[in-house]
């Protein structure tokens, strides 16, 4: 039996078997049965005996009957008496063990089903056998002071559309995914190729929202693919991050396609050595490089081998008091921000420098701004000698070596153009324009064409220098056709009634087997009592916009006994940093929180210095970095560095492990993942604002609400999504994006409402996004 997951298929996905001794072996008389049971009973005799009605459906026991003989209600009498209908309930009751069944059947609420064509259910009927996890809700342990957020039944309905046609393994298609497969199957199709051969091919924009099973939908892609006589050498998977890498690998295995994924700067990497006939052990991966090249022509601040501070010409001050440039960390940082937009080194401009600094806040002095970019052609220049001729490469240099000199590998690029049939490019929201301009070095619309698959409303990482509008951008430039991907395979309808009341724009809809799903508000200093009594054999998944709150928590849950983390190494090493920047070479376990304040002072007085458009985000950020020094500090007690390294090591981990663990993560660390108990830890600092932020800044913070609030994963049990609100004393902040219905939904101690005063709540109208 196939299995269906959000959208698509998963070999061996789904519940597990069960004993063939407890398998339910339903009568054929049952169809008589239950249409017997219609015509003699009463709706409120039904309703009020529902127990009895189990048992005699389940194990054939006798039931009591009635005299009377009414009518059923409309809904119910119509529902029953549809063949279609019966032949389903009969494949459901024939799935499960009779304790597994019975939970089900409890949820199951037959007054809801209108009635419906034969073939309409037996689309139905198909979907919810190959669900991977149990279709309906089951009862969950009940947090004493929480309450289910549903302050009426759930009005958010299903209103997926299925097609005629079913995937490689046997499930009915929704019109969406059919329809994505389809203009696959016309850009690819044989006879279209031999007659047209030159005719150009747009390209494809599959627009896919939260949930909706990107990945599986680009595995049913490649079995299109290769059905149209396609090789894997011809096709290019492109994703981001070893993980998704990985996943999309596993899930391409079983056709034989996991080598057709890539990272970009993996595909990038392979066409360099390609473009210079050289092999992967010529080359030398140094992250490092930039730095390097920077402090040899003495730029920044280097050490001698007795350690001895040599000053950098950029961080040495004028005759004015003033430094080019704040830290070698913000140089490097400048070197990396103008390769991602693609700037040729011999065009740069200081007004280009400027705007690029200004927009990422990097920290420069514009009095000497003719320095900055001298010294920054300066060291781009021999990075690109040195990537060429010496084989030295950092990250970026995978992809930037070849863009910048693409006149010079002209024929390289024309080899891989002609190579290349499809590219397929995942999570396409979080492309730089490096990577998108390399892509279209490969692009050739008469041989080959574009794939692209993300979600506008989950571009969340401009900081890094993805592209706000890249999704946009992608669908110009390679003449993409848009393709809507709507139905969230992960979330409970109450999770998704939320995010329409929120955004009503983003036309995201549930499953049709998906449960309600319940959303709690808790203050807390109630956070423990979720793990108290909740299911420890489900996942958990803890969000927060900031460092400081995220870390304290998983120190609370350390010291309550239970195994917690931070999925975010890269914060685990930032915070090692901060460390080694305030201590300066010199700690003392007795004075470090006095240095803190120290360090904390001067780079608060430094920022003011800086142009007032930045100078409130950068003291949010700093202030944040010490909140978490602070927690660390008074939680460990590190006696030096090696111990500071030892303790961050141990809460900021990203290793696979089968124990049990609670994983939390930073909204931007979090984004595709889940967990069946979902918190959301002080919401109410979401969105982050501050003066003069730009519009870009104001819509990545509205999708971080979004990616927040769509992570809940909705199953027979669990499918609870916490709002932690801070515990201040007799007072209660609520999040200004949570509608005021939402707010009902938390009890003070005493476990009454908490009364709020909505004239003296923010408009909720002003979200931009």
């Amino acid at each position: 039996m196939a299995y269906h997951s959000r959208g698509g298929v998963r070999e061996g996905a789904g519940r597990p078997s069960k004993a063939p001794t407890k398998t339910i072996r339903i009568e054929e008389n049952l169809a008589d049965k239950i249409k017997k049971l219609t015509t003699k009973l009463e709706s409120n005799y039904i309703l009020s005996k529902w127990e009895s009605v189990e048992n005699f459906l389940l194990h054939n026991q006798t039931l009591p009957q009635q005299d009377t003989n009414n009518e059923l209600p409309p809904k119910l009498s119509k529902a029953l008496e549809d063949k279609a209908l019966v032949e389903l309930l009969d494949k459901i009751f024939s799935k499960f063990s009779p304790v597994d069944f019975i939970a089900y059947w409890s949820d199951i609420d037959l007054t809801e089903i209108e009635p419906t064509s034969e073939s309409q259910l037996a689309r139905s009927n198909v979907l919810c056998e190959a669900t991977t996890e149990k279709p309906y809700t089951v009862s969950t342990p009940e947090v004493n002071l929480a309450k289910d957020a549903t302050l009426e039944k759930s009005e958010v309905v299903s209103v997926v559309e299925f097609s005629d046609y079913k995937s490689a393994d046997g499930n009915f298609l929704t019109k969406e995914q059919f329809n994505i497969l389809e203009a696959v199957r016309d850009r690819t199709s044989v006879p279209l190729r031999d007659r047209l051969p030159q005719a150009e091919k747009k390209g494809l924009l599959i627009e896919a929202l939260a949930g909706t099973g990107k990945s599986t939908m680009l595995a049913e892609i490649a079995k299109v693919l290769k059905s149209e006589k396609l090789s894997s050498l011809e096709c290019r998977f492109v994703v981001f991050g070893r993980k998704n890498q990985q996943d999309l690998a596993n899930k391409l295995s079983e056709i034989k396609w996991e080598k057709s994924v890539q990272t970009l700067n993996s595909l990038g990497y392979e066409m360099l050595r390609d473009a210079l006939g050289k092999s992967h052990k010529q080359f030398r991966l140094n992250n490092g490089k930039y730095e390097k090249l920077a402090q040899d022509k003495g730029y920044i601040d280097r050490y001698n081998k007795w350690g001895e501070k040599i000053p950098g010409q950029l961080q040495i001050e004028n005759h004015n008091g003033e430094i080019a440039i704040k830290s070698k960390g913000d140089f490097v940082d400048l070197l990396d921000k103008m390769r991602l937009h693609c700037y040729f080194v011999d065009e740069i401009s200081s007004d280009e420098i400027w705007e690029i600094a200004d927009k990422y806040g990097i920290e420069i002095y514009k009095n000497r701004l003719g320095e900055i970019t001298e010294a920054v052609c300066d060291v781009l220049e021999a990075g690109l000698d040195d990537g060429i001729n010496k084989l030295n490469i950092d990250f970026l240099d995978q992809t930037w070596l070849l863009w910048h000199d693409q006149n010079v590998y002209k024929n390289v690029f024309n080899k891989w153009s002609n190579k290349l049939k499809v590219v397929s490019i995942d999570e396409c929201q979080d492309t730089d324009l490096l990577q998108i301009e390399f892509i279209k070095l490969l692009h050739k619309s008469s041989n080959n064409f574009i794939i692209a698959c993300g979600d506008k409303f989950q571009a969340i990482y401009s900081f890094r220098g993805c592209l706000t509008d890249g999704i946009d951008v992608i669908a110009k430039k390679f003449n993409c056709d848009k393709m809507p991907l709507t139905t969230n395979w992960r979330c409970g309808k109450k999770h998704l009634e939320l995010v329409r009341d929120i955004y009503p724009h983003i036309d995201i809809k549930p499953a049709p087997t998906a449960p309600d799903g319940e959303i709690r508000i808790i203050k807390e200093n109630h956070f423990l009592d979720i793990f108290d009594e909740s299911d420890r054999s489900l996942s958990f998944f803890g969000i927060c916009r900031k460092n400081a709150p995220l870390l304290i928590f998983a120190i609370r849950l350390l010291t309550a006994g239970y195994a917690a983390r931070i999925k975010d190494r890269n914060l685990g090493a930032k915070l090692l940093n901060k460390v080694k920047e305030v201590v300066k070479g010199n700690y003392d376990v007795d004075t470090f929180l006095n240095q803190v304040d120290s360090w904390f002072e001067f780079q608060a007085n430094s920022i003011n210095k800086l142009p007032e458009k930045v100078q409130e985000q950068k003291l949010t950020e700093l202030r944040d970095y010490r909140d978490c020094l602070v927690a660390l500090f008074a939680k460990f007690q590190p006696k030096s560095l090696n111990d500071w390294k030892t303790e961050i090591d141990k809460i900021f981990d990203e290793s696979t492990t089968t124990k049990k663990i609670i994983d939390l993560y930073t909204i931007h660390s979090g984004k595709g993942g889940e967990g069946h108990y979902t918190f959301i830890l002080y919401p109410e600092n979401m969105p982050i604002e501050f003066e003069k932020q730009s519009r870009e800044e104001r819509q990545q913070e509205q999708h971080m609400i979004y990616v927040a609030l769509t992570r809940c994963l909705a199953r027979a049990k669990g499918g609870i999504l916490w709002l932690v609100l801070e515990g201040k004393k007799d007072a209660i902040t609520y999040p200004k994006w949570l509608p005021h219905d939402y707010r009902k939904l938390w009890k003070d101690d005493k476990g009454e409402d908490f009364e709020t005063d909505f004239e003296d709540l923010e408009d909720e109208d002003d979200i931009e996004f």
